[in-house]
């Protein structure tokens, strides 16, 4: 069953500039990796401007790409989450909104064999929250 992974992206993707540890989402496809599930395609969310997180969902593309995991780019999708929530990334509405476009460019890609793989560590709390309230 091929996973098709959605997440946010944080200040601590790939890797922490500070602790120099690894982020949610290069732990989670350590783990994804370990369990030999094959990745269908990963969507990562971004907010944008001065404060964003595109240089890091850039970061996070590369860092697929390589070694150990040799993902394809084109099957990394980089979508950024909006001026609304990238100037307000505390707002729950905006979040789960942002989230929803992104559950719905995975759901155009999803078959019965897929596995959905929500990242619920990456982000600010209100976008990690936003995951749940979609479940």
């Amino acid at each position: 069953m091929p996973s098709i992974v959605l997440s946010f992206v944080g200040q601590q993707d790939p890797v922490s500039d500070t602790t120099r540890e690894e982020g949610s989402i290069v732990s989670l496809m350590h783990h994804l990796m370990a369990l030999k599930q094959p990745i269908k395609q990963i969507i990562l969310l971004y907010t944008e401007g001065t404060q964003g997180t595109q240089e890091r969902a850039d970061l996070t593309q590369e860092w697929l790409a390589a070694e150990p995991f040799h993902l394809p780019k084109e099957a990394i999708a980089l979508l950024p989450v909006g001026k609304a929530l990238s100037q307000d990334p505390v707002n729950l509405l905006l979040a789960v909104q942002a989230a929803r476009r992104g559950l719905e460019q995975a759901i155009a890609h999803l078959t019965p064999a897929d596995t959905l793989e929500l990242n619920a560590s990456s982000g600010t709390p209100v976008m990690k929250s936003a995951w749940s309230i979609l479940q």
